[in-house]
């Protein structure tokens, strides 16, 4: 019995390692995912986040999800590669850049700027 505790033991201590690295290099192929959803109203602005720590595609669909929720945003970019998002508002309404900073920041990222174009 101890025997065959031991060598479950050793089995799963070879194998951690190799579960860990092969989940980073999932992630790492997903890092030029690029995604929009919405619409961009011509009228109205829009606004260039860049933001630390998206690395996959859920990271994507989570902002996505949190900001296509404001009544003032028409569409939303999310581009992994860039490490951006590209938040598009409503004619003749705006974001804050408090909100913004808000809700990236309770999604678990960091912003590094904000750009009105």
């Amino acid at each position: 019995m101890k025997k065959n505790i031991l060598l479950t033991i050793a089995i799963l201590l070879i194998l951690s390692p190799y579960s860990f690295s092969s989940n980073d290099s999932e992630h790492r192929l997903k890092m030029d995912y690029k995604a929009s959803v919405g619409s961009v109203d011509p009228n109205g602005k829009i606004i260039k986040v860049n933001v630390n720590g998206l690395v996959c595609d859920f990271c994507a669909r989570a902002l996505e999800k949190v900001f296509m929720k404001e009544k003032s945003v028409s569409g939303l970019t999310v581009d992994l590669k860039a490490k951006e998002i590209k938040i598009y508002t409503k004619k003749n309404m705006n974001l804050e850049d408090n909100i913004i900073e808000k809700k990236i920041k309770d999604s678990g990222y960091i912003v590094s700027s904000i750009e009105r174009l």
